[in-house]
């Protein structure tokens, strides 16, 4: 069973045109949409935006379908400047940018003395046309539109990490995984480079592209 955790319809329904033989499961509220694509056994879901929502919908689908992979799958806004709109990034660690101990001597991201980052190892297969980069996706509940902020906060807190982008997910499904001994994956697409004057409108245009090339790079891993 492949589970798929998308936070908004845009990066949900390509997955759900490719599900087949689906079955609705009303679980406190969430529909879990069960069938398959290409054959394989998949359950897929919309969480809704931003961390609560995503570690809610997390635990539930592992609580009661008992996937062997949770991935989260949609749009993020990219803070390297090397990133395009559409290039695909995967997490190779997560991190709560908003979860802010420092005043106890903690870092950043660090909640009660736990790890700041939930990290893991990982290598999707190289699909032509998508240009994939691996490194470390932040996550906070607010959407991120201010570059000076946030340079602020990865030059002070992050300066030794490959920051490649920003959402408002992915932090809490890598938590609740690696706390259920459940695999994940997080891919993303790129919807706009954060604080590029040139995108300044790009997220409306390039959202829908970008969904549906995180879409079509999880059917080529997990799918065929």
């Amino acid at each position: 069973m492949i589970a798929i955790i998308c936070a908004m319809d845009k990066e949900l329904q390509y997955f759900t045109e490719a599900l087949e033989n689906m079955t609705v499961h009303d679980v406190f509220g969430y529909h879990f949409l069960e069938g398959s694509i290409n054959g394989k056994r998949a359950v897929i879901v919309k969480c809704g935006i931003g961390k609560l929502q995503a570690g809610i919908v997390t635990m539930l689908l592992i609580e009661h379908f008992q996937p062997t992979i949770v991935i989260n799958s949609g749009v993020a806004g990219g803070y390297d400047k090397t990133l395009k709109e559409c290039d695909i990034v995967c997490a190779t660690k997560t991190s709560a940018y908003d979860v802010d101990f420092t005043a106890e001597g903690l870092p950043l991201g660090s909640l009660n003395g736990e790890e700041r980052f939930v990290a893991q190892d990982i290598q999707l297969a190289d699909v032509s046309g998508f240009n994939i980069r691996y490194g470390l996706i932040l996550s906070a509940d607010t959407f991120a539109t201010n570059r000076e902020h946030l340079d602020n906060i990865i030059n002070t807190y992050y300066s030794d990490e490959t920051v490649l982008a920003i959402d408002m997910e992915s932090a809490a499904v890598a938590r609740i995984c690696e706390e259920q001994k459940t695999p994940w994956c997080i891919i993303r697409s790129i919807s706009d480079v954060i604080g590029n004057p040139v995108q300044v409108n790009s997220y409306e245009h390039f959202a829908p592209i970008a969904a549906q090339n995180a879409f079509k790079l999880i059917i080529q891993n997990y799918f065929k």
